[in-house]
C-alpha cells in the first residue's frame, strides 16, 4: 500500500477508521495526507513488515476490486455503503 493509494481512499471513501500495518512510509507528507480526510475518526498505525491481514471496502465505487486485491491477505468488496451501526463492530 503505498501513500498516493492512501491519498486516493482518503480523498474519495467515507473512511471513519484507518488500521495501518507496516505503514512505515509515514512522514510529514504522510501525516498531511491522513489530515484531509474529513471522515477520519480512528487511526492506528503500526510499523512492520507484516502484510494487512484483512482490507474491507464498501461503498466505494471508485476504488476497483482488481486494485483492492493484493493490499491484504483477505479483501472483503461490496459496492453497497456500510451503515454507521455495522462499522463500530471494527
Amino acid at each position: 500500500l503505498t501513500l498516493e493509494c492512501v491519498r486516493i481512499l482518503i480523498q474519495s471513501c467515507q473512511i471513519l477508521v484507518l488500521v495501518l500495518n507496516g505503514a512505515d512510509f509515514f512522514d510529514d507528507e504522510g501525516m498531511m495526507v491522513l489530515s484531509s480526510s474529513p471522515f477520519l475518526e480512528t487511526l492506528e498505525l503500526a510499523v512492520n513488515d507484516q502484510k494487512l491481514d484483512s482490507l474491507t471496502i464498501e461503498g466505494c465505487a471508485c476504488i476497483s476490486p482488481q486494485v483492492a486485491q493484493g493490499a491484504a491477505r483477505s479483501v472483503h468488496y461490496s459496492l453497497e455503503s456500510a451503515s454507521r451501526s455495522r462499522l463500530s463492530r471494527i
